[in-house]
């Protein structure tokens, strides 16, 4: 199942991308909830109508829509840094890796405001103050459901789905030259 937030005919709406269109939730079934997030937090009864509408024949091509993020405001936005191994590695940190990173480090959480999210085609403002910008392709998890302390054979069952993201980052302004370093600056990269 393929959940997409969009423009069509001038309003925001989301549905679900079938056979090269969406079946427009809102069109499909007005009661419903009126947004992809809404949708989620209605749980079961709800992601139990969007997947009786994937069985349905579109209501609008694919390219009659502009695609938007998926949920293009969610309440909370994480971010993992380094994230694995590799990428450890490439920042010249990896020598004081251990055998077993995955098992033996602390994982470095972060969060970001909910206006970094946006949509494909989406023009990224190049901020005034950088002159190096760093972008990584990652993938963004949907936690469906409200969660504290899970284990992780529990957490499974909080996702809703997966996404694409494209991490950017202005790096300059992380490692600024002509700065003094001080003590804990690593730790807040």
């Amino acid at each position: 199942m393929k959940l997409a937030t969009y423009i069509l005919n001038d309003r925001e709406s989301y549905g679900l991308v079938v056979d090269g269109g969406v079946v427009d939730m809102p069109t499909a079934c007005p009661k419903g909830p009126p947004t992809a997030l809404a949708a989620l937090q209605a749980g079961e009864e709800a992601l139990g109508l969007l997947k009786e509408m994937a069985r349905l024949r579109p209501t609008a091509p694919l390219d009659a829509v502009r695609l938007l993020a998926p949920l293009p405001a969610p309440p909370k936005v994480i971010g993992l840094a380094v994230n694995y191994a590799e990428h450890h590695r490439e920042f010249d940190r990896g020598q004081d890796l251990p055998d077993d990173p995955r098992r033996r480090t602390t994982p470095r959480p972060f969060l970001m405001p909910a206006t970094a999210v946006t949509g494909p085609n989406t023009t990224i403002p190049w901020p005034v103050f950088s002159r190096q910008i760093d972008y990584e392709v990652e993938l963004a998890v949907v936690i469906g459901r409200p969660t504290a302390r899970v284990t992780p054979t529990e957490a499974a069952g909080c996702l809703f789905g997966y996404t694409i993201a494209n991490d950017v980052s202005a790096r300059s302004a992380t490692f600024a030259e002509g700065r003094q370093e001080r003590p804990k600056d690593a730790f807040f990269d």
